[in-house]
């Protein structure tokens, strides 16, 4: 009996709680049923151990009240009887909450795990590390036009791929390469760090292989978002050498979109890229005047209902039946909280994440430190949180579960550097 408590003891313990951590960031892009599993059972051990210390961070009122509101949303829907739509359900607004509660509790019981330079480095190894399926799945994609089901271990773990119509961006284990396009913005900065950092390692080739392989199959999605979160990514961590870098870059895709916009008959030669670059470029006066009319409706939404919302999954179906368009979601994140559970859940989680960034941002950048000067791994989480921020006021990914989970694990991350101490010149 002895050696069974002791048993469980060890199990539960904090350092199997980070290794179970550490397996379920491994896991989340090729298996994220199994990973939420670790990340949850890491998680509950964590917040056991570290609860008496969650109302002492003030940042927890911010979640705290999120969730209150969230919930009287849910119960309001539930007692509503004139829904102004059809096919939806008040319950719709309570799983609708998986989405976000549960992860509030990892953004606070997952910094534990992220709470020095060391622990960082290695989370942000088993992001780049845990892409390489999505890197396989999207090359044998693209070329060789192999696609899946794949399954293993006898269905346990199955990468879904989809095939490619010729104008398509890739898309891996996404069913959308906007979607593969923010994972692999997530991770950008990460493999970046890897490259541009001074120490010499047995190590280093691997990581310049990982960094090629994700910036090919990053412009392989043909994701205008991820190019622009790339490039934004190469500058803030290279600095001025960055644009250096980026220089030749943008002569040459200036160039290809002179030819795509203007339409010149045999300016383009290329079949590929007359075919996939040149959509993204003659169709993106259109794309962004259709987010203008699909905003413009939404707020108008917005205003009969600011308090509370209309509930979680409702957009679509007020948007059919206010523009009479077919629409799947806001493509702003905000946007769709506002319409889901209220403006003063949005506003609320708007200035939590606006928070961070900002406070990060001065960490990292505008601070001088005389001891323990900030690394580039550091730099990577903030930008990661900073290119997904700014991704989901023009679109939106973050119910797609893979990338939910790995935006609050970055900002967990934030906050340990935002809080750490160290000494100022």
């Amino acid at each position: 009996m002895k050696i069974c408590l002791s048993k469980i003891k060890q199990l539960t313990s904090f350092e199997y709680a980070s290794n179970y951590f550490k397996i379920g960031v491994f896991l989340l892009l090729s298996a994220p049923g199994i990973a939420v599993i670790f990340l949850l059972f890491s998680s509950l051990i964590s917040f056991i151990k570290k609860r008496h210390l969650f109302l002492k961070d003030k940042l927890n009122f911010y979640l705290i009240a999120s969730s209150i509101f969230m919930i009287l949303s849910c119960i309001h829907k539930s007692f509503q009887d004139n829904y102004p739509y059809e096919n939806w359900s008040p319950s719709l607004s309570w799983y609708g909450l998986a989405n976000w509660i549960p992860l509030f509790l990892f953004f606070w019981s997952f910094q534990p795990f992220l709470n020095s330079d060391l622990s960082r480095r290695k989370i942000s190894l088993l992001f780049i590390y845990g892409t390489l399926p999505l890197l396989i799945t999207g090359i044998l994609q693209y070329f060789f036009g192999v696609y899946g089901p794949f399954e293993t271990l006898n269905g346990l773990i199955i990468w879904f791929s989809r095939p490619l119509a010729f104008d398509q961006g890739l898309t891996g284990l996404f069913n959308n390469p906007n979607y593969a396009g923010a994972w692999l913005s997530i991770v950008f900065p990460f493999s970046l760090a890897t490259i541009v950092e001074k120490e010499k390692s047995k190590l280093k080739f691997i990581s310049y292989l990982f960094f090629i392989l994700i910036l090919i199959v990053l412009i392989l999605t043909f994701s205008r978002s991820a190019w622009l979160n790339a490039s934004l990514s190469v500058l803030l961590i290279l600095g001025k050498s960055g644009i250096l870098f980026l220089f030749p870059i943008i002569i040459l895709i200036g160039f290809i979109a002179f030819g795509c916009i203007l339409g010149l008959d045999g300016f383009i030669t290329n079949e590929i890229i007359s075919s996939k670059f040149c959509p993204n470029f003659q169709e993106l006066g259109f794309n962004n005047s259709h987010r203008l009319i699909i905003w413009s409706n939404a707020l108008d939404l917005i205003k009969s209902r600011a308090f509370l919302g209309y509930g979680a999954s409702s957009f679509a179906l007020l948007y059919l039946i206010k523009s009479g368009r077919v629409t799947t979601h806001s493509h702003n994140i905000l946007i769709e909280i506002a319409i889901n559970y209220g403006s003063i859940v949005a506003l609320i989680l708007g200035i939590f994440v606006s928070h961070l960034i900002f406070k990060g941002f001065k960490k990292l950048y505008l601070i001088k430190y005389a001891t323990n000067p900030i690394n580039n791994f550091d730099r990577a989480w903030w930008i990661s949180i900073l290119v997904i921020a700014l991704s989901h006021m023009y679109d939106n990914q973050y119910y797609d579960l893979r990338i939910s989970i790995s935006s609050w694990i970055i900002l967990a991350g934030i906050r340990n550097i935002i809080k750490e101490k160290k000494i100022l010149t």
